[in-house]
């Protein structure tokens, strides 16, 4: 993908993109959740984090607005948020209880199957269980952002590394 005020450094598994909280962020074409075949909302994400600031955008196809997609981020009390809004601008959560904001390295994924569930895991356990989202989104009006949501804010402020979608 295209990035912009990106620096690399040691990550969890070799190298590692570090994001400074301000201009960094990495843009993915939308198309890798498909091609709008009706299967936009089966997909699972998954990626290693590491930092001490919270309240910024882990990765994400939504913007600020109600446009459809998805927003994985770490709130300002350092719990980790996986929202998905439909196009209708209605909005599901999921939220942790414990926070991760310790700068150790920790592996967030989020699953979203054909039923319209979502689970969230953080360091391969369940943190938030299987949630039927009400109203799913049907297809992602924005690129992917990995640290930034697609509307320019929220700019997460640590390391990322190991990012893998799968659909």
């Amino acid at each position: 993908g295209a990035e912009s005020n990106i620096t690399y450094e040691f990550g969890r598994f070799g190298t590692a993109a570090v994001f400074n909280g301000s201009s960094s962020d990495i843009e993915i074409n939308k198309l890798v959740f498909g091609t709008g075949d009706g299967t936009a909302d089966v997909f699972t994400i998954s990626l290693w984090f590491n930092t001490t600031t919270n309240n910024g955008v882990l990765a994400g196809t939504r913007g600020n607005s109600s446009s459809q997609g998805f927003a994985l981020w770490l709130l300002s009390d350092g719990t980790i948020r996986y929202d998905e809004a439909n196009a209708t601008g209605s909005i599901d959560t999921l939220i942790t209880t414990n926070t991760y904001d310790d700068g150790n390295w920790h592996n967030v994924v989020v699953t979203r199957n054909a039923n319209n569930q979502a689970t969230l895991y953080v360091d391969g356990s369940v943190q938030v269980a299987t949630k039927t989202i009400s109203t799913p989104l049907t297809s992602h009006t924005n690129n992917l952002f990995i640290g930034r949501y697609t509307g320019g804010s929220l700019h997460y402020d640590g390391t990322i590394d190991q990012v893998r979608i799968f659909q």
